[in-house]
């Protein structure tokens, strides 16, 4: 945050954020998400406190002034913060300051998803889900596969159903990954599960969470806040820096 000059001397001038650029702050520290690249950044406390200053969240007023400038144009070169100077802070950002988390373990295979035999043909179109999700990613990275899913889920009809209506599409997912000749990351696995879901009209939301220390990013899937496929515990064990549009 700059000051003025003149008539508007006292008047704090802000940053917004890049249109692609997602963030969470994690015990006064913060983590961006540039989702057009495929880039985290789990910033320093200083540079954090630089970025909390400049796009009006609370912040250390002691920290980081003279180095200001310095990380503003940093942050500008990363792409982080869109062109221009603004009088209000960027409202399409809550501010997600969090309390660090209880800690990210593994993906999960939960065993209700696991409990019977998928079904052949289900295999097969899991696979293919899977080849278009990592299409997807492979083309257009991160935000490619995120905008894959909400045109699905525009183009039809969908709508949220009970965890048990996901079992079916998660343990054919889980089959066809073990064969899947490449392998798949969370994020295309979950977007692979939310497009397939889409096609037959169930919803999904898709989630993406990280952890500071050591640092840790995941996917995830959600169904009106209940978890599919993943631990429950998600929300719990990391800070939300993304997710899809209810």
């Amino acid at each position: 945050m700059r000051i003025g000059t003149g008539a508007c001397a006292d008047a704090p001038v802000f940053r917004h954020l890049a249109p692609d650029v997602h963030v969470t702050g994690i015990d006064a520290h913060m983590v961006v998400l540039k989702l057009s690249h495929d880039r985290y950044f789990n910033l320093s406390y200083a540079h954090s406190q630089a970025l909390r200053r400049l796009i009006g969240w609370r912040h250390d007023s002691r920290a980081a002034v003279d180095t200001l400038p310095a990380m503003e144009a940093m942050f500008d070169a990363e792409g982080i913060l869109a062109p221009g100077e603004q009088n209000v802070p960027d409202t399409r950002h809550a501010t997600r300051d969090m309390a660090p988390r209880l800690g990210f373990d593994a993906w999960l295979a939960m065993p209700v998803d696991l409990a019977s035999a998928p079904r052949t043909r289900d295999v097969l179109r899991a696979s293919y889900w899977l080849w278009q999700a990592q299409r997807a990613t492979r083309r257009h990275r991160m935000a490619g596969v995120v905008a894959a899913v909400r045109a699905a889920q525009i183009t039809r009809v969908t709508q949220y159903g009970l965890p048990g209506d996901y079992s079916r599409y998660v343990g054919a997912m889980h089959r066809a990954a073990l064969f899947y000749p490449q392998c798949s990351p969370c994020l295309p696995w979950y977007a692979a599960l939310a497009l397939w879901c889409a096609h037959d009209g169930l919803r999904l939301q898709l989630v993406i969470g990280v952890q500071r220390q050591p640092f840790y990013a995941h996917a995830w899937a959600e169904a009106q806040g209940r978890v599919i496929g993943d631990d429950p515990r998600r929300r719990e064990q990391l800070a939300v820096i993304f997710e899809t549009p209810a």
